[in-house]
């Protein structure tokens, strides 16, 4: 991300999506399930990814793979 800070998180209340957060997993779930954010949408979209929904599901499908062991 160009120009993001930890201040950013404070005054936008938005965050960077962590596969590995089960807090933010659970927000993907409530998007997944209702097409729609529970509040509002608490990711930054990151570059090269165009919609926060795409980059969740990436991000996640890239950490879940990367911990399997598929030989």
């Amino acid at each position: 991300m160009k120009h993001y800070s930890k201040l950013n998180d404070t005054f936008f209340q938005r965050r960077l999506f962590n596969p590995a957060s089960r807090k933010d997993l659970k927000e993907l779930r409530y998007f997944l399930a209702n097409n729609k954010w529970e509040t509002v949408c608490p990711f930054y979209v990151e570059f090269p990814w165009e919609s926060v929904p795409t980059m969740c599901l990436q991000k996640y499908t890239v950490h879940t793979l990367s911990k399997m062991k598929l030989g």
